[in-house]
């Protein structure tokens, strides 16, 4: 019972004053931020994205920020596969536009798509989400939302602001702090046809309901033969903020792992992690319509400083393909969620030593579009790793394998991961900035290999 009430205590801290003060104070800057960006666009860095001009956000945060001065790295197209609308959808498609592949560092300008019809709006990152969550809902009655503080609060993230308004109580779900037990509720309701959308307020706390999506949501349709299927969305705010700024940089080792390797080894779960706000946006859709259970997940450090345009109209990212963000020709780099901007940003600082580095994003660990990896490591001849998570049994060690066995000839220099200390997430300072990888590690270890 001490136990029990001790974890109660700490969540119940989440809606603490200094929780809410945060929150509000965040959504305030990120207004003003639009504001200036309307009479300012100095100290950026200018990016090619297909049609749209994208510029790099100078928000003072993160290590290793290169080319402050501005200029225009090569390579920084977006292309490649799982191209097609601006966010993705076209599977095996060369050439083809991710044209929001740079979108999750960038403020965009007016652009639209080369058809000059589909309209764009520029969005952060948990925008995004909430403007996935609203289009599904609009689209489908059978989608619900399920979770703390997701109706009349909007959430503590603000992912699911204004939901609880346009759709009411018979669809928005506030709920106890008792993980196990919404999240049972909601396995329920998918089997009887509906969709439900839980949100974990912190990945930490899918412990408490592990039980539920690993036993339950992930064998019933194996355990029935086929005949009862589980649609349902676990969304999970996870990680860090690796500038050390916004929301959430310094919540402590309770409230900032990167767990998505404990569902990756569960057969039957599909985990998906984003990058980008178009691809929030357009993979939660994907996630929703999927007739199996999916474990979202959501660097919450992005949610406010990360911005991009995002497509207003529906834009599903087929589950399973990746997206090459930046291409190249001597070095991949296959990252995953916030480690994609930290290798963008190391991608520009080896370009000034003449390397051209190809950043891949998987977009989806479950299923992993094994063949787009190879592809891209045997252009190039060298693999990088690079994910938040500690680096023992971390995801990354699969993608390695997944290198070693599909592009081995291909090989020039052994794989390189760029990964967490195996060590509890420190809450602030140098601590943290020295656990979690950034842009330096990624060179020191691109250097490393190239020679």
């Amino acid at each position: 019972m001490g136990s029990n009430s001790a974890s109660a205590s700490v969540r119940s801290g989440r809606r603490s004053k200094r929780v809410v003060d945060a929150v509000r104070e965040q959504r305030d800057q990120t207004v003003d931020d639009r504001q200036l960006e309307q009479n300012e666009t100095a100290g950026g860095v200018v990016v090619a994205a297909e049609s749209s001009s994208v510029v790099l956000a100078d928000d003072g945060g993160g290590p290793s920020r290169s080319n402050e001065g501005g200029g225009r790295p090569r390579g920084g197209d977006g292309g490649g596969r799982g191209g097609g609308r601006a966010c993705g959808g076209i599977p095996g498609e060369p050439g083809a536009a991710a044209t929001a592949g740079l979108g999750f560092i960038a403020r965009a300008r007016g652009s639209r798509s080369s058809e000059g019809v589909e309209t764009m709006t520029n969005k952060t990152f948990v925008e995004a989400i909430n403007a996935g969550l609203h289009a599904e809902m609009e689209r489908d009655e059978r989608v619900l939302l399920v979770g703390l503080d997701v109706g009349r609060y909007g959430g503590l993230f603000t992912a699911t602001q204004g939901i609880y308004d346009r759709f009411g109580s018979d669809r928005v779900f506030d709920t106890p702090i008792s993980e196990a037990g919404f999240t049972g509720a909601s396995i329920g309701l998918a089997m009887e046809g509906f969709r439900p959308v839980v949100e974990i307020q912190f990945a930490d706390f899918a412990t408490v309901a592990f039980d539920q999506i690993t036993t339950i949501a992930a064998k019933m349709r194996f355990l029935s033969g086929g005949a009862t299927n589980v649609p349902m969305v676990i969304r999970m705010p996870f990680g860090v903020n690796v500038t050390e700024g916004g929301y959430m940089a310094g919540a402590g080792p309770h409230h900032s792992q990167s767990p998505e390797a404990w569902f990756c080894h569960c057969a039957g779960l599909k985990v998906v992690m984003p990058s980008d706000p178009a691809d929030a946006k357009g993979l939660l859709q994907a996630a929703i319509r999927d007739d199996g259970p999916v474990m979202y997940f959501e660097q919450k450090g992005m949610y406010q400083r990360v911005q991009g345009e995002v497509p207003d109209d529906d834009c599903v990212v087929p589950l399973g393909v990746a997206a090459v963000k930046r291409k190249g020709t001597d070095l991949t780099i296959v990252a995953t969620g916030m480690m994609v901007e930290q290798s963008l940003l190391a991608a520009e600082e080896l370009e000034a030593d003449g390397v051209s580095v190809e950043v891949v994003d998987p977009r989806t660990l479950v299923p992993l579009d094994r063949e787009g990896i190879c592809a891209s490591v045997r252009k190039t001849g060298r693999a990088i790793v690079a994910h938040e998570a500690p680096m023992t049994g971390g995801f990354g060690g699969e993608i390695a394998a997944t290198i070693a066995e599909g592009a081995f000839d291909a090989l020039k220099a052994p794989v390189r991961r760029v990964a967490g200390f195996d060590s509890p997430v420190p809450a602030t300072g140098d601590l943290l900035q020295l656990t979690i990888p950034n842009a330096a590690r990624i060179v020191d270890a691109a250097r490393g290999i190239l020679g």
